[in-house]
């Protein structure tokens, strides 16, 4: 419903003095989304386009401080693991402060605050592609190639591409591996399967 909202309003507001600002995420891929930005640019109604960058340790930090009242190591540790990801960073740091005030310790479990989203990303996979996620996690490191193909899963390349599709995983350099170092560790505290 969401990607025909932004056709309908698209073609009507491309005749109209407004800014109509929208945010997406490259992954999971989505060819709706896709093809209804691309009538919109070849009607010019799509006028511009950001790609914007990671935060900075430092607008981390901010926004950690800003957000949730935890000692400077907790903070240090989130700045570590959201990799400049400002939902990332926005949730652990949120999961820590709720642990403090429950009388636990505010860093332990920092991936906790991802546990609904990845349990949502987690419950549209195949159950190989979940099994592939427990291996990758248990790996604690990218998997080249031969180990994708090595895993005991009845079609590794289909499970790692799912998983990948997810946005859970990426490939880079010819090494699958989680995204975050926060989303291998929520992976890895639980069975996904």
């Amino acid at each position: 419903a969401s990607v025909e909202l932004i056709a309908s309003a698209g073609r009507r507001l491309g005749r109209l003095p407004v800014l109509f600002v929208l945010t997406r995420r490259l992954l999971p891929p989505r060819q709706d989304l896709d093809a209804t930005l691309g009538v919109l640019a070849s009607r010019g109604a799509l006028k511009a386009r950001l790609d914007l960058a990671p935060l900075t340790p430092a607008a981390v930090r901010a926004l950690v401080r800003d957000l949730a009242d935890v000692p400077d190591g907790v903070t240090e540790e989130i700045v570590r693991l959201a990799v400049g990801s400002p939902l990332l960073a926005s949730e652990v740091a949120r999961a820590a402060a709720r642990a403090g005030a429950a009388g636990r310790p505010a860093g332990g479990g920092l991936a906790d605050g991802l546990g609904g989203a990845i349990r949502q990303a987690l419950g549209m996979l195949t159950r190989q592609a979940r099994v592939f996620l427990e291996f990758a996690a248990a790996a604690g490191r990218g998997l080249d190639r031969e180990e994708v193909g090595a895993l005991p899963v009845p079609n590794p390349a289909a499970a790692a591409a799912e998983a990948t599709g997810s946005g859970l995983l990426e490939v880079t350099a010819g090494r699958t591996s989680f995204r975050h170092a926060l989303i291998r560790d929520a992976v890895d505290r639980k069975s996904v399967v």
